[in-house]
């Protein structure tokens, strides 16, 4: 796992190679269709348990949002997608995250 350091660096470094202002807003949903053009993004209703998901085959990837999600939420989740994608050193093919299933599981075990 990354230091927040570490996270920190790659996020100003991005941003550079971007020629984005460290200093002002990101718009996620403009600028990673337009700065990654391999990377598809598909927002479609998913479960309740399902934020996002990630998917690469070679060159072209997928990054699918849940819909049903609050914007907040869809925005951390592309951000979240695309560091899998850029920067996850043990990235498989796919990776689907299940954020509130942990929660979901120890609630009803308890």
């Amino acid at each position: 796992m990354k230091s927040l350091i570490e996270l920190n660096s790659l996020a100003v470094e991005l941003r550079d190679e971007l020629n984005i202002s460290p200093y002002s807003p990101i718009d996620l949903f403009n600028i990673i269709p337009s700065c990654f053009t391999s990377v598809t993004l598909v927002f479609y209703p998913m479960s309740d348990y399902t934020s996002g998901m990630c998917i690469r085959n070679g060159c072209e990837s997928v990054i699918g949002i849940n819909s049903s999600t609050s914007l907040g939420r869809q925005r951390f989740t592309l951000g979240h997608e695309t560091y899998h994608l850029l920067y996850d050193e043990n990235f498989s093919d796919v990776f689907l995250h299940f954020y509130f299933h942990l929660l979901y599981y120890l609630k009803h075990r308890l």
